[in-house]
């Protein structure tokens, strides 16, 4: 991972994004590291007028569980610099998609925008609730892993599950999260 983020910083000095989407799109599409090496190019640079196109790329190279938990920082990256509305019917569009791993960015998504203040708690549970009942083990996990971020950010908001595998799966997280070492 070391190599490739040094990659990007050097690549995204010689391509905008655009640029960088034409020349390592083929790449992305066969490997993981080609996945991560345009994320991160994009993530160095992006113009506001490209990040509808660059969205819907992320979300199409979702491949796997990592993708997505990478990509996240894309799309709260693009946020902070004030497309957060883009960002957010992003994750609308996306959250019922065929692809799980897509669906999975869908939620890990909230991670930058809460950090940032940029979503409310109540907004990004209602990401959940909406999904809750995806069955999809990286899906389940995703839920979880926000559920107990936003109860350990504001521990006066109690996430009301109804899936009791995703209740188990969030205890369970919680727990690893409030563990000291």
């Amino acid at each position: 991972m070391p190599i490739t983020r040094k990659t990007a910083k050097e690549l995204s000095r010689l391509l905008s994004a655009s640029e960088a989407i034409d020349r390592l799109l083929p790449i992305a599409k066969t490997s993981y590291e080609g996945k991560l090496l345009l994320g991160l190019v994009i993530k160095e640079n992006f113009g506001r007028e490209e990040v509808p196109m660059l969205i819907d790329r992320l979300y199409d190279l979702c491949d796997g569980w990592a993708v997505p938990d990478l990509y996240q920082e894309v799309l709260g990256e693009m946020a902070v610099k004030g497309m957060v509305e883009e960002v957010k019917h992003s994750i609308a569009k996306h959250k019922e998609i065929c692809n799980p791993f897509a669906r999975r960015l869908s939620i890990v998504a909230h991670f930058p925008l809460i950090k940032h203040n940029l979503v409310s708690p109540e907004e990004a549970l209602g990401h959940v609730y909406a999904t809750e009942w995806d069955t999809h083990y990286y899906i389940e996990m995703a839920n979880a892993w926000l559920s107990a971020e936003i109860k350990i950010r504001y521990p006066e908001m109690e996430p009301r599950l109804s899936n009791p595998s995703l209740i188990k799966r969030y205890r369970q997280k919680l727990r690893e999260s409030l563990r000291q070492p």
